[in-house]
């Protein structure tokens, strides 16, 4: 049964690979029930592939945070462009429990993906909504969250962020 995958491991710094109609139908399947289930087992807004084990390019949102994503939940083989001022806020992620920290992001993003049917769909999302689409979309391309931050809040973090590799492995 899949998990949470916690800092350390490899397979977050893995890129990821795209998922193919016909071949990897049953590997989206199963693993976004595992996404799911384990997004719900926390208390998160957002899961991409690597963080369930599995270095493909998937990312879901919690089908009950509220954002405006026009009802999509499931976003296969996303790609991005970004728009609006960059603003600053606070970000937690997943595979660093109790770890926040302020990062920059664009305000705006129109995400190009396809859903779980495999159906295409285009959206343009701001907000927190972009946040989540930016923070789970460095995870397909092995950016995860000490990536972002500031090398003082990453010198402050040193010793949580050691605890939680060791815990990892």
């Amino acid at each position: 049964m899949r998990e949470i995958v916690l800092f350390g491991r490899d397979v977050l710094r893995e890129k990821c690979r795209p998922l193919e109609p016909g071949k990897d139908d049953v590997l989206l399947q199963v693993l976004l029930r595992d996404m799911k289930r384990i997004l719900a087992g926390h208390d998160g807004l957002g899961l991409a592939g690597p963080q369930a084990g599995e270095a493909v390019c998937v990312f879901i949102a919690g089908e009950d945070t509220g954002l405006p994503l026009g009802g999509h939940t499931v976003f296969v083989n996303p790609g991005i462009e970004l728009f609006g001022p960059v603003i600053r806020g606070e970000e937690g992620c997943l595979s660093f429990p109790g770890v926040y920290a302020d990062v920059e992001r664009s305000q705006g993003v129109r995400v190009k993906a396809f859903d779980e049917h495999w159906a295409p769909f285009t959206l343009d999302i701001t907000g927190l909504g972009a946040r989540l689409v930016q923070h789970e979309y460095d995870h397909l391309g092995g950016i995860l969250l000490v990536d972002r931050m500031g090398a003082l809040k990453r010198r402050l973090l040193r010793n949580r962020l050691r605890k939680i590799r060791e815990e990892s492995c």
